[in-house]
């Protein structure tokens, strides 16, 4: 659930809202999903960044036009490596880039927006 994953990730506190697809009733992997959530929350395909750790649903956000896509190979909140292995990172959806923990990254990012600031 959204709760547990927040716990362990404090995720949540990087963020105004977070919907998940149990809100929105559709896996993200569905056709409708995209539509339903950008009725809900507006968002500008050419300018959105999705982070994710599984390919179908990178495939999906692809479908829909969503322009930054990340995939994350050792999930925070479940503790083991996703089945995504390096070498298939850089052979999907054109090259997709990929990062082992999405804390890594949340990390540089406050490292850099300090520094910018």
């Amino acid at each position: 659930s959204v709760a547990i994953k927040m716990e362990k990730t404090n995720l949540d506190r990087y963020f105004n809202r977070i919907i998940s697809s149990h809100e929105l009733k559709l896996a993200k992997e569905e056709k409708g999903f995209w539509e339903k959530l950008q009725t809900t929350e507006s968002f500008e395909v050419n300018k959105t960044l999705f982070i994710d750790d599984n390919f179908g649903v990178l495939d999906a956000a692809k479908d829909y036009g969503i322009e930054y896509l990340l995939a994350i190979r050792k999930p925070d909140s479940r503790g083991y490596e996703s089945s995504m292995m390096n070498t298939r990172c850089w052979t999907r959806l054109n090259r997709l880039q990929c990062c082992d923990y999405l804390s890594q990254l949340l990390n540089r990012f406050i490292q850099y927006s300090r520094k910018a600031s």
